[in-house]
């Protein structure tokens, strides 16, 4: 075997790459830091997609979160809270956005 090489990180979490996890060799390593970008890769051609065939409901998701996370935060900083069932009503929005 090859030298064992450590990475470092927050040895607190299990299996996520950035721990203190020790690697057989190098080339274990190497294979990892693969892994990871091919992951990052297909993350991103999956975003192109979802943007491509859903870009306008995600628009539209958007601007309904923005809206209601200012509400609530202006709400929230002026010692308010939400009106009943504005979090309901947000919900439905939110649903019908996504349909279409």
């Amino acid at each position: 075997m090859g030298t064992k090489v450590m990475q470092m990180g927050n040895k607190n979490e299990e299996g996520c790459g950035c721990c203190q996890e020790e690697e057989d060799d190098f080339g274990g390593m190497m294979v990892e830091v693969a892994d990871k970008a091919w992951m990052k890769v297909a993350q991103r051609k999956l975003e192109a997609l979802i943007e491509k065939n859903n870009g306008k409901e995600m628009d539209k998701m958007a601007k309904l979160v923005y809206d209601y996370a200012h509400e609530l935060y202006s709400l929230k900083m002026s010692g308010k809270e939400m009106p009943k069932g504005a979090a309901e009503e947000f919900e439905k929005k939110l649903m019908a956005a996504m349909k279409g």
